[in-house]
């Protein structure tokens, strides 16, 4: 990745296994075992994750980068759930524009270094003023050395990123942590 990437002012890393793997069996319990929730509004659900990350109500614009692998088409947990439909597309909200850009991982390497990478390269970039994390829990172990590493080397960094685990005190960082669960209870109007 060695040519220039432009980044928003706000940014959003998300991992769509994330959403694939640990979101789609909360919506859709497995077995019956629970009642089928609707699928989430991007829009909706993005601008309570905002919020929750100090992102105040107006006309910002966020890019939303979501990381998949090679062969995944869908956001299983979402409407419009098609990737190829999301990429290049935005959507308006109470916190501004949502702009969708899709990054599959092109067989070349795997989704933990692309999102590492990724991280890295907005972090040095002038234009990002705030950024929002959501990895796979599967490589959160990862990030959060890396996130860590890199803001030991550049505190003044810290108050820019927001890293959201899957459950409240999972992690311990020199940044903002904060749980996905909230807005997402709150998107599937729980």
């Amino acid at each position: 990745m060695d040519e220039k990437i432009a980044f928003a002012e706000h940014v959003l890393l998300l991992d769509v296994d994330f959403m694939n793997g640990v979101v789609e069996p909360i919506r859709c319990p497995a077995g019956g075992m629970g009642e089928e929730l609707p699928r989430l509004e991007w829009g909706a659900w993005l601008s309570f994750l905002a919020l929750d990350a100090g992102i105040k109500p107006g006309n910002h614009e966020m890019q939303v980068l979501l990381l998949h692998r090679e062969g995944v088409e869908e956001v299983a947990c979402c409407n419009p759930s098609l990737l190829a439909q999301l990429n290049g597309q935005a959507c308006q909200t109470t916190v501004g524009e949502m702009q969708f850009a899709c990054v599959p991982t092109a067989g070349m390497t795997s989704t933990e270094a692309l999102f590492v990478n990724l991280l890295q390269l907005a972090l040095d970039a002038k234009e990002t003023k705030q950024l929002l994390l959501l990895p796979h829990p599967s490589y959160g172990d990862r990030v959060v050395e890396e996130l860590t590493e890199l803001l030991h080397e550049k505190p003044a960094l810290a108050a820019q990123v927001t890293y959201f685990a899957l459950k409240p005190a999972e992690v311990t960082l020199p940044c903002k942590v904060d749980t996905a669960f909230y807005s997402l209870a709150k998107a599937f109007g729980l």
